[in-house]
This record gives C-alpha cells, sequence and structure tokens, in this order.
C-alpha cells in the first residue's frame, strides 16, 4: 500500500482525534521495533511453530506492549485498527513485507490464537 493510500484508509478509519492520539504516541524506534518482532512472529507462523510455544509467546507479549503503548487500552482505537486491518489486510501485510502463501492464515490469526492460549 502507498503511503496515501494508507494514510486515506486511517482517515477513513480513525477519528481525527485518534489520529492524533496515534501521532503523538508512536514514534519511529516503536514501529521499527514492532516491525521487527511481527516479521519474527511470522516466521514461526511459517514454520508451523505452535502457538504456546514460550518464544511465540514472548514475540506476542512484546507485540502487545507496544500496541498497548500506543492505543492506551482505548477499546474504539483497538476496533477502529481491527477494522482497518480487516479491511486493508492484504495491502498492510504486503506493505511491511508480511505476505503469506495462500495456505497460510494471515499474521493477525496467529497473533489472536497465541493471544487465547496465553488468557486461558
Amino acid at each position: 500500500m502507498t503511503a496515501l493510500e494508507m494514510a486515506s484508509a486511517a482517515e477513513a478509519t480513525f477519528s481525527q482525534e485518534q489520529r492524533d492520539l496515534l501521532h503523538h504516541r508512536s514514534d519511529e524506534q516503536s514501529k521499527t521495533q514492532a516491525l521487527t518482532l511481527l516479521k519474527e512472529i511470522r516466521q514461526h507462523q511459517l514454520d508451523g511453530t505452535p502457538v504456546d510455544d514460550p518464544r511465540v509467546q514472548e514475540l506476542t507479549r512484546s507485540v502487545d506492549g507496544i500496541g498497548t503503548s500506543v492505543h492506551g487500552g482505548d477499546e474504539r482505537m483497538i476496533a477502529a485498527a481491527n477494522r482497518l486491518w480487516q479491511d486493508n489486510r492484504v495491502e498492510i501485510s504486503r506493505s511491511l513485507d508480511l505476505p503469506a502463501p495462500d495456505d497460510v492464515p494471515d499474521i493477525v490469526d496467529y497473533l489472536q490464537r497465541a493471544r487465547r492460549v496465553r488468557s486461558t
């Protein structure tokens, strides 16, 4: 996805207040760290690592920590981010260099399964 397309999708999904908060709370270091973690998680997914594996659990906790620092636990912001992902998952995955073969569910599905294991 081009930066302009991504900005347009975010504008359509997040309120101005939410966009301002996201801009204020995120920094390049966190973005880079999150992308690195997501790529590691994607590799575990492609390798068939079970979601209850301690390495996957630790990576998921780290990604969630970064996410919480950005969205602050705001359920409306989380819901908006989930909508953005659902509506643009293929384009976002490609733009982050996280594509998967057609027979592999996307990374968010893998993350959600890992979170469910952690919460039980």
